[in-house]
This record gives C-alpha cells, structure tokens and sequence, in this order.
C-alpha cells in the first residue's frame, strides 16, 4: 500500500478510540482533542504514517513503520516540532514510545521541539521516570569511566530558560532528575540542581505553585526547609531564637555558590521579576493545599511584597470575583489560612492584623480590597482582625468603600 492511501484510511478512523497502548488520565483531554480537529489541523499534528499510528496508539504499526522506515523517526510536525516520539509523550501513548525511543539515534535526544523542550523535559512533564532513566542510561553508557558527562546536555533549557525541574509531576520525578545531575562528574557538586532560575527569575516552586502540583511541592519543601539543629521544637525559646539567627545568616549566602551544606539553596521565598513569591502564586490560585504545604517550610515569610507592593494575603483576594454574591468555600478556607499564617519563628512579634493592615503602593490592605467584593461576609470576616479606618492613597479607608457599596447596591438591587 503507498503512504498516500495508508494516510488516507488512518485519517478517515483516526477519532477511533483504539487502546493497543497504554494511558492514563491526564491525557484524556488529549484525546478528545483529536475528535474536534479539522482533516488538516490533524495532518499538522501527524503528517506521515508514522504519527498517525502513534497518535491511533498502534504500537504493532509504530514497531513496523520504524523498523522499516526509519528515516520517519527524524521527521518533526508543523504544529509544535515535536517528533513521533514528542507526540507520543504529548498523547500518553507508553508502549508506543517505548518502541521510538529503542529505535531512535542517539543524537536526538540533544534536539528540542519548537519551544525548545527537550525529550527529559517532556517526559518528566508527562511523569516518565523510565523514559529520563532510559535516555541518561544510553548517553552514559556511551562515555568513558572518566568521561565528561553533564545531564544538562540532555536536559538543556527551553525557550523560556526552564529545565525539566519546572515541569516535573510529581516529587518522585524530580528525584530521579535529581539522580542524574549528581551522577556526573562536572556537575556535582559544583552546581547546584536545583539552583535553577529561568527568564523570569522564576524557580520551579512558583510554576508548581500555580499548577498546584504539591506531591511536587511536597518534596521541595523537605528537601529546602530542613531545620537546624537549633531549631528543635523541644529546644528552650532562646535556642530556637538563635537557630532562627543562624537561618537568617544562612539565607544571607543563598547565592549560586554551590552546594557546601549551609542551606544555600533554600528558595522557599524566592521572588521572580514581579516580586512574587510561589507563596504569593499558590495565593493567586486560592488552592488551599498548596498554601497549607508551602506554608508548611519553617521559615516561609508571608510579609514579602512583589512589585506593586501586595504580600500574598493581598495577592489571594485580588483573585476573589468581585461580582459574585458567594465566594466559593475553597478560596474562604484558604482566607481563613491566610490570615492565621504568621513566620514560624520569632512568632510572638507578628500579630494577624499585621497583614490584614498591610499597605500596598495604593495604599490599599487586605480590607480595601474586601470591601469592593460584593460578598461582603469576606469584609465583615476581616474587619474583626484589621483596622476599617486606614487610608488609602485616594483618601479613603475600608469603610468608606464598604459603605459606599453597601448603598449602592440597596439601591440598584446588586
């Protein structure tokens, strides 16, 4: 049969839902993608035989067409310059891309898709240990007893100055990342694994902050926020005090200096561009478990302010919808968090009205912002822990705009 009419009676049954190989759940919306595209927006996405059987989750037809063509291993879409391979992943086809990565030259695992990710970016996206284990295996194997190894070269960074870490599923993916960057000889421990920033001074934290991805999360915290040994809690209040010093003085060296034991890559409260925090991104997303396991890290600073001058309670109820007459129970029980959320150490100088009576540069706290909701329940919750008279830069405090919209919604009846 020629490739012309094989791609023709794929295409026709290419919506078919075939299991030859295996998936998951996370890729469901994959699939039903499928169904809604156009004849030729699903030629961009499989343009020859190959991905056609990789995406109809062939692995009998992905076998055979590699086998005997193999040329169609180094063939790239139009739609994100992603091999059979990257789609394979894309679509959670495993078996399917067991079978690729067997027959694949090795050279291709340096090569990035159109937004620069590269094969262990998108496996460990996808949660494929066995695929980041399988590639760093071959490349490894390859070297020499003294040989100049760098897990970087195949987890080099995409467009956006991310490596695999920013994407990584879950706590168990970034432990085998982990793995094979200590495993070379130029990298460990020299630089640190994850003393990572990309172009937007962000880490990975604020990205598993805003996916709340908090098995990720989970692990980033027990890895960065070990405390000292004076920071016992069955320590006397004035060892713990000077256990938090010694944190302080740690925190002052969180440089990329490298991995000499002193806590240097804590960035549990690293702010990117705009100042933000992943504590500030967790809040944005109002995911409650990502709060309670960020805010978990003994020395997490709820106080810091991004660039506009909003700490991370301030930063949740800009997210609130100011129309809406109930703000769902989720995003009040992360509220609630928030405001009961004080520094682990030295605990007793921070009260609760300190962040609700926080200024940002407008001027505005925490209750500025209550007070143009239209639940006002969120205000009257916040007014029992904030001052309602502050004012703003505009002359007018929590009250006033309570006030004001109190009346102006008896009178238009919203």
């Amino acid at each position: 049969m020629k490739i012309t009419s094989f791609l023709l009676v794929c295409l026709a049954s290419f919506a078919a839902s075939l299991t030859a190989c295996s998936k998951s759940a996370p890729y469901e919306g994959a699939k039903d993608r499928l169904e809604r595209l156009s004849p030729q927006e699903r030629k961009t996405l499989a343009p020859n035989e190959l991905f056609i059987a990789v995406v109809n989750g062939d692995v009998n037809a992905v076998e055979s067409i590699s086998a005997n063509h193999p040329q169609l291993l180094l063939t790239r879409n139009q739609e994100t310059g992603d091999s059979p391979l990257g789609v394979a992943i894309q679509m959670g086809e495993q078996d399917c891309a067991r079978a690729l990565l067997e027959k694949l030259p090795q050279e291709e695992f340096f090569k990035g898709n159109a937004q620069g990710e590269s094969l262990v970016f998108q496996a460990a996206r996808a949660g494929w240990e066995w695929m980041i284990k399988d590639i760093a295996d071959r490349y490894y194997s390859t070297l020499g007893s003294l040989n100049d190894y760098e897990f970087s070269d195949l987890d080099f960074k995409n467009h956006a100055g991310q490596r695999a870490l920013f994407v990584a599923r879950t706590g168990s993916v970034a432990e085998t990342l982990e793995t094979q960057y200590y495993r070379g000889f130029m990298e460990w421990p020299f630089w640190k694994f994850i003393l990572q920033n990309d172009d937007q001074e962000q880490n990975f934290l604020h990205q598993a902050a805003k996916d709340a991805r908090t098995d990720l999360l989970r692990w980033a915290v027990s890895r960065l926020c070990r405390p000292n040994f004076l920071q016992s809690e069955d320590r006397w209040w004035l060892w713990r005090d000077l256990g938090y010093l010694v944190e302080r003085g740690q925190r002052g060296f969180q440089t990329y200096v490298g991995g000499l034991g002193l806590g240097l890559d804590a960035k549990i409260n690293a702010q990117d561009l705009l100042g933000k925090t992943p504590l500030h991104d967790a809040a944005e997303s109002a995911r409650l478990e990502s709060l309670q396991v960020i805010a978990s890290c003994p020395w997490i600073d709820p106080s810091l302010e991004d660039v506009q001058g909003n700490i991370p309670l301030q930063s949740l109820l800009l997210s609130f919808d100011q129309k809406v007459q109930k703000i769902p129970e989720e995003q009040m029980k992360s509220l609630r968090f928030m405001v009961e959320l004080k520094p682990k150490m030295r605990s007793w100088f921070v009260q609760k009205s300190d962040l609700v009576n926080h200024q940002n540069e407008q001027g505005d706290t925490a209750l500025h912002m209550a007070a143009r909701l239209s639940d006002r329940g969120v205000y009257e919750f916040l007014s029992a822990e904030g001052n309602t008279e502050i004012k703003n830069k505009a002359g007018l405090s929590p009250r006033d705009i309570f006030t004001y919209q109190t009346e102006k919604s008896a009178r238009y009846g919203n």
